[in-house]
């Protein structure tokens, strides 16, 4: 299950990488740059390219088939390999923020605010093509070309080269050597690609108050959208062919902490059914039951409590049969891994909630109106989300906010 909510599994290049590496100004901070190598259950491998943005060990990244993956390798442009640990991921998009035991690292850091880029500038990608670092040269095509999603658009800007396959989650630098943003993706069809900017970035992991929902949005009494809107708000997410898959299924909504989950049951759909939303492939040249093997048996999406916002989609197949790990053991753990984040303090006084979706354990930790410092980006937060395999007690994603 290959996903990424576009088509970018084979980043192509019109350029040969030797002319690049030949004619490339020295923009990209080389140490700065690592190769991502993911193993997935199924044995598979990906090598893709991040970028350090803290000394002590924060890479920024995509991460693709996140409920199907195993473990994150990291390799330093030295040479040296140390597993990672994924402190954040952007359920919609892929994007991720993992870690790695070592301090004192060269880094990217995001700036505070975004690199404007117009049409015709330059810019560098950085990144690693069968295991070499390479750079490429790229113009903008399109500083303003935002990805359509069914709920929203994503700023996302179009550079005439992309890179080779290994490039996506590359930094792209601007040419005084400014941090610009990550390639994200490309269109075969006409030999572009995409990268997200840096404020695309940032918001990624780091997002903006939510404005107050309009009244019809909410209501009266709770101040919170009801199960019957949210329930509408995850259908009308859901459109053509998909509309009618879900449709021959049985829907629940239940309200978690500050999210309602929909959930369209017993559907038993193949891949193609659920194509090109919420599953997002298959990849160029490839077929849907290769990337998407088996039948699927629901559809989730979780929207925002007080705002109707879309939180995250995904779909599942039959849960991986038992003995699961107890809710007990699923807290601990979650508990440990967010403490390397915030304060005993705070997790003493937050509420805590533990529920099964399928074979994943989700632990919530949260504090109404009320948040804490996350100390390792220095940015107020007040809600957690951790996903435990409930089968092996492993921690497999972390979700901030």
């Amino acid at each position: 299950m290959k996903k990424l909510f576009l088509v970018l599994m084979a980043l192509l290049l019109t350029t040969s990488v030797a002319g690049c590496q030949q004619s490339t100004p020295n923009l990209v901070p080389r140490d700065a740059v690592v190769m991502v190598k993911t193993k997935y259950k199924d044995g598979s491998i990906d090598r893709h390219s991040g970028f350090i943005i803290s000394q002590d060990g924060y890479i920024f990244t995509f991460l693709l088939n996140r409920d199907e993956l195993e473990e994150v390798e990291v390799i330093l442009l030295d040479g040296r390999s140390f597993q990672a640990s994924v402190a954040a991921i952007d359920t919609l998009n892929d994007a991720a923020r993992v870690r790695i035991e070592a301090t004192n690292l060269s880094m990217l850091g995001l700036p505070d605010e975004d690199v404007a880029l117009e049409e015709g500038n330059a810019v560098v990608i950085g990144g690693y093509v069968q295991e070499s670092f390479t750079t490429i040269p790229a113009k903008v095509l399109d500083p303003s070309s935002p990805l359509p999603l069914p709920w929203a658009n994503l700023p996302a800007i179009k550079l005439n080269a992309g890179g080779e396959p290994g490039m996506m989650g590359g930094p792209v630098m601007d040419a005084a050597g400014h941090l610009a943003g990550a390639i994200l993706a490309v269109d075969p069809k006409i030999g572009a690609s995409f990268m997200v900017p840096v404020d695309g970035i940032m918001s990624m992991f780091f997002p903006t108050p939510q404005k107050t929902p309009p009244p019809s949005a909410t209501t009266s009494e709770t101040s919170r959208i009801s199960r019957e809107q949210a329930i509408d708000l995850a259908t009308d997410m859901l459109k053509g062919p998909v509309a009618a898959v879900v449709a021959r299924g049985n829907v629940r909504a239940e309200l978690h902490g500050w999210y309602w989950e929909v959930t369209f049951d017993n559907i038993n759909a193949e891949a193609e059914e659920l194509m090109p939303f919420p599953l997002k492939g298959p990849p160029p040249g490839g077929s849907a039951s290769e990337a998407y093997p088996g039948i699927y048996q629901s559809v989730v999406i979780t929207v925002d409590a007080e705002t109707g916002d879309p939180r995250s989609v995904g779909a599942s197949k039959e849960p991986k049969p038992g003995p699961y790990v107890s809710r007990e053991r699923a807290i601990s753990n979650a508990r440990e891994r967010i403490t390397t984040w915030i304060s005993e303090a705070w997790l003493e006084r937050a509420m805590v909630k533990a529920y099964l979706r399928g074979d994943i354990w989700i632990v919530l930790f949260w504090e109404e109106g009320a948040s804490i410092e996350d100390r390792s980006s220095g940015l107020s937060v007040n809600r957690f989300q951790v996903s435990v395999d409930a089968v092996t007690g492993k921690v497999v994603r972390t979700r901030r906010g």
